[in-house]
């Protein structure tokens, strides 16, 4: 008998376990669940749960993680909390898991630090696989707990419960749905280690955009195939772990360090559940993750005798060159001189600050086969910085342009990297087609007026004759796109002690400027006939730094002696373009003029 009693126990609990797995979308209504986990002892629960008192006052408040300031589950809080307010007629607190939530009402956004949360995100991973669309919308206890596997997942279980829980102030029987990702699935392994276990890892800054979008190419080509997310993350703001994808020169243990001399050269690495990607340049270190995401595909991470050792030359041919973007023009500053094929000195004399005039002198430049520098002096009567150009050198239309440098961030020091075109610049040597021409333009690629952030711009310049015909000066400056075109580097980062790259993509509807290879803003072309006429004509490329400027650079008087000596030079890597060879680039390389 107590054996028949004991089978029945073990029916009865199985069929429990099985009552609450979640198999695609589900919903469950009356009744409770237990799934204890290891992050708590939970239960999913069906209480009836008031969100507002008698007297229309919050009950609950809604609770994010503090690490999701400015992304996908801030945002996703933020909405649900105006939600709230619009439907429903009470404002409910939208705070950081870092305030104490024991014993309190709270709807749970993303990976709190509330153990109810983990506690259901283990449930999903558990029970429903963990790919990148599975989510989890159930009460437990006092919380209401909204979560899945990925930003993405828990915005979308956010959309979910206020499409369905929000209709009343009150919510009955408790809520446990579950979503399952859609789609046919195939695992990818490393060395025998499932890729859902993985991260791609890159460093943190002076990274190329070029190797940001392999990266993320990769994490789409693994997302489709696998439906799991290995996250791209930084290597200064994430832990190490077990398994990563290690991409260019990060400061994990065990990268190989390529020599800048061997430009074409590049590895991948496998050892045990560590990948390693890198390369001697940044179009290297890109055809290296290109080169690993091609053995994934072929089932080729498996054996680290098969890893590649190659050249860029030797594998670019393989790759759509009309989609793949390859160096065109390169400055890597490896000479002692000014290389005067590519550039060309300027000089310029304008009226600076404190009665002094504000000179470009070849005096500033340094080259030491390595880096290019301009380090600015002062006399009694002038400030001396520095311009060079390549508008008799190279002229470009579309692309994407890269610098890595140090930037100086002393008061009165204006850097940049920008481009103009040679036939309204008064540079050109066409004068007939100047004198047609309607309009010019300018590209800010990167403009700092003496602070720790950055700034873009895009700005369409009439001529006379434009300006006969009606059209007017414009850019990104005094509009809407006032503050979204500029790039402030976090607390306790000083853009002055390390390289950082700064880039612009440029195509034939849009522009997208770049820092440490992430885009920070874009602007868009097509909008006015202007934009249209102005930002599709060949351009050439200008480093500049002016000093104690008069108009347009902040106040000199206010950089000490120190910030002289440490934060006014301008340290210059490389400058590279790419171009995709799709028939609509150009480039016009002049010979050298004598």
């Amino acid at each position: 008998m107590k054996k028949i009693l004991s089978l029945l126990l073990v029916f009865v609990f199985a069929f429990t376990l099985l009552s609450v797995c979640g198999c695609g979308d589900k919903k469950t209504d009356g009744g409770s669940a237990s799934n204890p986990s290891a992050s708590g002892d939970f239960t999913f629960t069906k209480d009836t749960l008031k969100l507002a008192d008698d007297n229309g006052k919050a009950i609950f408040r809604i609770i994010r993680p503090e690490t999701a300031g400015g992304g996908t589950v801030f945002d996703a809080s933020g909405k649900l909390f105006r939600e709230i307010r619009d439907k429903l007629g009470y404002t409910m607190q939208n705070t950081a898991d870092s305030s104490d939530g024991s014993d309190k009402y709270e709807i749970l956004v993303g990976h709190t630090n509330r153990p109810e949360s983990k506690f259901a995100l283990d449930y999903v991973l558990k029970n429903l696989g963990g790919r990148y669309d599975d989510y989890i919308v159930c009460t437990i206890g006092k919380k209401i707990v909204i979560t899945g596997t990925s930003e993405a997942a828990i915005a979308n279980a956010v959309d979910y419960f206020i499409a369905n829980y929000l209709g009343s102030h009150t919510i009955k029987g408790g809520i446990e749905y579950t979503h399952k990702t859609d789609g046919t699935f195939t695992d990818i392994t490393i060395n025998g280690k499932n890729i859902k276990e993985f991260k791609i890892v890159r460093p943190s800054y002076n990274v190329s955009y070029l190797a940001q979008r392999e990266m993320e190419v990769l994490y789409d080509y693994i997302r489709g195939t696998t439906g799991y997310e290995v996250e791209i993350v930084k290597d200064g703001e994430f832990a190490e772990s077990e398994c990563e994808i290690i991409v260019g020169d990060s400061s994990r243990a065990g990268v190989t360090k390529h020599d800048k001399n061997d430009m074409d050269g590049f590895s991948v690495k496998i050892s045990g559940n560590k990948v390693y990607l890198n390369g001697g340049s940044t179009y290297a270190t890109t055809a290296a993750v290109t080169e690993f995401c091609s053995m994934l595909k072929d089932g080729k991470a498996e054996d680290a005798e098969s890893v590649p050792t190659g050249s860029y030359t030797s594998v670019k041919g393989k790759y759509d060159l009309a989609t793949y973007y390859t160096p065109v023009w390169q400055e890597d500053f490896k000479t002692h001189e000014l290389d005067t094929s590519k550039w060309m000195h300027v000089s310029w004399n304008a009226d600076g600050q404190n009665g002094k005039k504000s000179k470009r002198s070849t005096e500033t430049y340094g080259f030491d086969g390595e880096y290019f520098t301009i380090t600015p002096y002062q006399t009694e009567t002038e400030y001396h910085g520095g311009m060079i150009r390549t508008h008799r050198a190279m002229n470009f239309m579309y692309g994407y342009v890269e610098e890595s440098a140090k930037l100086p961030t002393a008061k009165g020091f204006w850097s940049a990297l920008w481009t103009g075109d040679s036939v309204t610049s008064g540079v050109g040597e066409n004068k007939e087609a100047a004198a047609t021409h309607l309009l010019g333009c300018e590209i800010d690629i990167n403009e700092n007026f003496g602070g720790n952030y950055i700034a873009a711009n895009c700005h369409s310049w009439p001529t006379k004759l434009g300006e006969e015909q009606g059209y007017k000066h414009t850019s990104c400056d005094n509009n809407e796109m006032s503050n979204d075109k500029k790039f402030s580097f976090p607390k306790g980062v000083d853009m002055h002690n390390d390289f950082h790259t700064y880039g612009m993509l440029w195509t034939p509807t849009y522009m997208s400027f770049t820092v440490d290879g992430e885009i920070f803003f874009t602007y868009d072309t097509t909008k006015t006939e202007q934009d249209q006429k102005s930002f599709n004509q060949q351009m050439f490329l200008t480093l500049s730094l002016a000093v104690g400027l008069k108009s347009g650079s902040s106040s000199i008087g206010l950089s000490t002696e120190e910030d002289w000596a440490n934060r006014s030079t301008l340290v210059v890597d490389y400058v590279h373009l790419y171009q995709l060879q799709d028939g609509k680039s150009e480039l016009d390389l002049v010979p050298k003029v004598k």
